[in-house]
This record gives structure tokens, C-alpha cells and sequence, in this order.
């Protein structure tokens, strides 16, 4: 019967579902059918668009973005309506137009942090800008995470954007003994003075080392005590 049944018969299982609440036990007791080709009439009421299944949202992302605007102060944001499976690369988009938009041109300085956000954008990709110039926002770790690695950061997306990559051979913290040769560097100097001309930075929010065991040593007191806010620390 389904192969060839009628778009009344169609309307008539589905109102029975749907609008009666039936279940398709009862429904093939009442019109004398199996359960099986029950359960294709219905399927086949959905793909001829005699039944529509919405899901709607809670909120519409773009009522959130216009909430975080208003409440931070912001020139601009975006929300990602995703689910739990490629939430990071979701990112990608969103971000690129935010950086089209923000005027970075040839000789423009870009910043980037570290963290698994950040590393999600930057493997999906980012658009062309070229010219901008690429710095790194910390020094470096010692820890083997991907999501650390800073300077390859820097590499991926200069090549992704066009730009101009530029290294720090530092550590994100140095030892007071040790701070004044680092400093002492030219090539140290040269990017520090790029921090100070930084038009764009792209960084995660949170802390994830802080709640991560495997990298908690890298935490200082200070930094442990803000786990719960919710930013990210860029320190030099």
C-alpha cells in the first residue's frame, strides 16, 4: 500500500501522529496495516512536505549577539549556533569575516594566543589579508600540547593570511635572573616593540591549563585564582 498511496492517505497517518498523538501501533490497528509500511507513510509524509518538523531555538544566536554587544560594550561580536562536533572549526568563519571587516591592511600587526580555540580556527583556515604582519601574544611553553605551540601558530597563519610571521625564542615565564637577557636581544626588542602597535588579536577564552593536570605546573597562583572567571590572560 504505501508505495502507491495517496497523498490523503499520507495526510490522513500523519494527522493521526502528529495532531491525535497516536502511536503507530494504534494507527495500524485502525487502518488494518503492519506497523512497517506504517512507518514508511510517515516518512514519506516528511519528505513531501506534508509534515514540517521545526526545532527551534531557545534564543536566536543573533538576539545573543545583540545581548553581548550591548552588555560588554562591544563594536561587534559573533555567536556560533553549533553542535558539540566540530565546535572549534565552526569558529573559522565567523572569525575570518570579523577580521576582513576589522580594516587590517599591509603593515597591519595581528597577535595570536595559544589554546584550543585558537588552534581550531587557525587548522580550518583563515582568509587572505596580505601583507599583515604576524606575532606571536606570549612566549613560549615547554609542553608538547598542540594547542601550545605559539610559534607555529604564527607560521600557519601568515601563510594563510599572506602576512609576515615574526618568532619569539622566549619563555612565557622567565626567570627573574633571566629576564634582562632575554630582554637584552634585539630580536626579543624588535617583536616586543610589535606588541605595542598590535590591531587585531586573536585569543582564547579561559584557562584551560589551570584545570588540565597534565599542565597545571605552568600556572602561577595568581592565574589559578582566576580559573573560574571567565578571559584569558595574556602575560609577558
Amino acid at each position: 500500500m504505501d508505495g502507491s498511496a495517496t497523498r490523503k492517505t499520507l495526510h490522513l497517518v500523519a494527522r493521526l501522529h502528529y495532531e491525535s498523538d497516536l502511536s503507530q501501533v494504534e494507527i495500524a490497528r485502525r487502518l488494518k496495516l503492519s506497523t512497517a509500511p506504517l512507518s514508511r507513510l510517515l516518512r514519506r509524509a516528511r519528505e513531501e512536505g506534508i509534515v514540517r518538523i521545526e526545532i527551534r531555538d531557545f534564543v536566536a544566536p543573533e538576539e545573543i549577539r545583540r545581548d553581548l554587544i550591548n552588555a560588554l560594550g562591544l563594536k561587534q561580536a559573533a555567536v556560533v549556533d553549533t553542535v558539540e562536533i566540530g565546535l572549534l572549526d565552526t569558529l573559522a568563519q565567523p572569525v575570518g569575516t570579523l577580521l576582513k571587516e576589522a580594516g587590517l591592511k599591509d603593515g597591519s600587526v595581528l597577535a595570536i594566543g595559544w589554546g584550543p580555540a585558537v588552534r581550531g580556527v587557525i587548522c580550518a583556515g583563515l582568509p587572505r589579508i596580505p601583507g599583515v604582519i604576524m606575532v606571536p601574544a606570549r612566549g613560549g611553553i615547554p609542553q608538547a600540547a598542540p594547542h601550545f605551540q605559539i610559534n607555529a601558530f604564527v607560521r600557519q597563519a601568515a601563510e594563510q593570511l599572506g602576512g609576515v610571521p615574526k618568532f619569539i625564542f622566549a619563555p612565557y615565564l622567565p626567570a627573574t635572573q633571566y629576564r634582562d637577557a632575554f630582554m637584552s636581544e634585539p630580536a626579543v626588542r624588535e617583536l616586543i616593540a610589535l606588541w605595542d602597535r598590535i590591531d587585531v588579536a586573536l585569543v582564547g577564552v579561559g584557562l584551560p591549563h589551570t584545570v588540565d593536570p597534565i599542565h597545571a605546573g605552568t600556572v602561577t597562583s595568581s592565574e589559578r585564582a582566576l580559573a573560574p572567571v571567565v578571559g584569558d590572560v595574556i602575560r609577558h
